[in-house]
């Protein structure tokens, strides 16, 4: 059963117990009156000729003033003696052979009360004497009663509606809506999302965060599916080149023929291609390999690294390569992280590789080092180069991307250099950006706890 109908079986269930509670209430009280009325007729019913003797005199208006006197004959007839004040015309429903000599309960064949509480006593042997009292007021009163439990239940079981509705509006709804959300996703509505709560209720926050994760994944599913494609389309220029060439070798050359390998040179550079694109290959599945390890969590653990001491090794590196470029560096002592070196070897070259790849040779690049706060350390590697397009910079760090389409296959990029840093920086507990201004350079960098 769910916790909803659990509440307005609950609901139902107050309902019931009010009305059980309510009937009993008004019985008793209604026994309790009749018992006081039946009382009072047993005391007239005992002394039956003093009360028809009183009733005579002037103190009955006083003594008698809701009570009906009467003479009951054995043929039937009723003659009345006294009757009440309000009801001058009360005659009760007795006739030939009533004998009552216990209280009870007849109605009226005139006046203006419907009922009445009657008994009788013997005055002689062909005569009764009759006590009978009106139950309108014990009926009124009854029936206030029963009104003002039946208001005041309704008023309960009203607020604790207002409860049960406030709380499932607040508390159960959003959950409905989440399985329903849920449910719609599994059909295929990957787009469905649900509608927040009031603020500052858990189910708000509870949708918020639903909702989150639903991007999260959704965002994933289309990094995945644009890494597989990517992916692909990197590994299909080298399967086709390998394929190509794999394929001139199998044909008969002729001596007519162009499609063949009809010569050692010819052979020899299909040799070199084929060579060249499966060394391509390796590099894109063994960066493709890398990359796993590290959203696997293989890095990060290790011992203390001298970043000052990286950042000098890789300037020096930089010297070698193009002695003619300018390379500035700026590390002092201190500069002290946990991890694994080599991967943060690979993080910094990545930086330096970039600049140099797509950066004039003149363009000066400049490698920082220092500290951020107490507990930070933070490389940068700026160049003087073109710069880079600010739309661009949000997405440099994604797998295969490729600021400009003139960086590509020509100039040996894949696209994952820059991923593999992200990948290092994470698995070290550490952030990394890009800022680019058109015309003055970039500056890459990313920062690692000490």
């Amino acid at each position: 059963m769910t916790l909803r109908r659990r509440l307005l079986f609950a609901l139902f269930s107050l309902a019931l117990t009010f009305g059980v509670f309510g009937a009993g209430v008004v019985a008793v009280q209604r026994h309790y009156l009749i018992g006081q009325v039946d009382a009072q007729l047993a005391g007239y019913a005992s002394s039956p000729r003093l009360v028809i003797g009183l009733s005579g005199t002037d103190r009955a208006q006083v003594a008698l003033s809701e009570v009906y006197v009467g003479r009951l004959f054995a043929d039937g007839r009723l003659v009345t003696v006294f009757s009440p004040t309000d009801d001058p015309d009360l005659l009760p429903a007795v006739g030939k052979g009533d004998v009552l000599s216990q209280p009870e309960g007849r109605g009226t064949t005139a006046g203006q009360a419907r009922g009445v509480r009657v008994v009788t006593a013997p005055l002689r042997t062909d005569v009764q004497a009759v006590f009978a009292i009106p139950t309108t007021q014990v009926d009124q009163a009854i029936a206030q009663l029963a009104a003002t439990l039946t208001a005041g239940g309704f008023a309960v079981l009203g607020v604790v509606g207002l409860v049960i509705w406030w709380t499932y509006r607040l508390g159960l709804k959003p959950f409905a809506d989440l399985t329903d959300a849920a449910r719609a996703i599994t059909r295929g509505e990957r787009r469905r999302r649900v509608t927040p709560g009031p603020s500052g209720t858990e189910a708000n926050e509870l949708a918020r965060a639903f909702n989150t994760m639903l991007d999260a994944n959704q965002a994933s599913e289309e990094r995945m599916r644009r890494f597989v494609a990517d992916a692909s389309h990197e590994l299909r220029t080298p399967l086709t080149t390998l394929t190509g060439y794999s394929s001139l070798y199998t044909r008969p050359a002729t001596a007519a023929g162009a499609y063949g390998l009809v010569d050692a040179q010819g052979i020899g550079d299909a040799m070199r291609r084929i060579n060249a694109e499966a060394t391509r290959m390796t590099r894109i599945v063994n960066d493709l390999f890398l990359l796993n390890e590290l959203d696997a969590g293989a890095a990060g653990a290790g011992a203390e690294v001298d970043l000052g001491a990286v950042l000098r090794d890789v300037a020096a590196d930089i010297k070698v390569i193009q002695p003619e470029r300018p390379v500035q560096v700026e590390a002092g002592d201190g500069l002290i992280v946990t991890g694994d070196q080599d991967r943060l070897v690979q993080a910094v070259t990545a930086f330096t590789s970039n600049a140099l790849r797509y950066t004039p040779v003149t363009a000066a690049l400049t490698i920082r080092g220092f500290k951020v706060g107490k507990q930070r350390v933070r490389v940068e590697v700026s160049d003087g180069g073109p710069g880079i397009a600010a739309g661009e910079l949000p997405h440099l760090y994604d797998r295969f991307y490729r600021a400009d389409p003139g960086r590509g296959r020509g100039s040996g990029g894949s696209g994952l250099g820059l991923a593999i840093v992200a990948a290092i920086v994470g698995a070290h507990r550490g952030q990394y950006g890009v800022s680019s201004v058109p015309g003055q350079g970039s500056v890459f960098w990313f920062e690692l706890p000490t």
